[in-house]
């Protein structure tokens, strides 16, 4: 039987690694950082969400925040990937537009070359569009975690009257 300073312990331990868990964390990482295996680590998230299933309605609240708030904190990181200055880089070496200059030929004649290690570096715009691309999908999943993509619904209603008349059916 456990004391409630265990009780304690072990309800903190389990929040923490439930707060591993919801911020993305594998139930591996989760796992070696509390000494536990990943199949525990799995026990207690069913644990929890057994929990949670006799309170659906908050759950699926509180479910919805954590998320919003995982996602605001994406966007914020690819904001930044976005925003930030990415140097061209091929061979290793950062990738400079490149500075006209006169060399010499081995007849001493003059000739013109562009020296690549001087001049502005290149700008890389594949990350500001991957990142840009992932701000999408953010952005989609976001949408759909907030219901603006639900359909709509819409009841008309009014005064339309239907009359049927059946050829023949005086004869019967």
């Amino acid at each position: 039987m456990m004391n409630s300073a265990q009780q304690i312990e072990g309800a903190e331990r389990r929040a923490q690694v439930l707060d591993l868990l919801r911020r993305g964390y594998s139930g591996a990482e989760v796992g070696r950082r509390f000494g536990i295996s990943r199949q525990r680590v799995h026990q207690i998230k069913q644990e929890h969400l057994a929990e949670l299933a006799e309170h659906a309605e908050q759950s699926t609240a509180e479910y919805r925040l954590d998320a919003l708030e995982r996602l605001e904190q994406i966007r914020e990181d690819l904001r930044r990937i976005a925003d930030a200055q990415h140097l061209l880089v091929s061979g290793g070496k950062v990738v400079r537009q490149g500075k006209p200059c006169i060399d010499f030929d081995a007849e001493d004649n003059p000739v013109a070359v562009i020296d690549e290690n001087e001049g502005a570096p290149l700008t890389d715009v594949g990350p500001v569009i991957t990142a840009l691309d992932k701000l999408i999908k953010v952005e989609d999943r976001w949408s759909k975690l907030l219901g603006l993509d639900a359909p709509v619904k819409t009841e008309v209603s009014g005064g339309v009257t239907f009359e049927y008349r059946f050829a023949g059916a005086e004869d019967v």
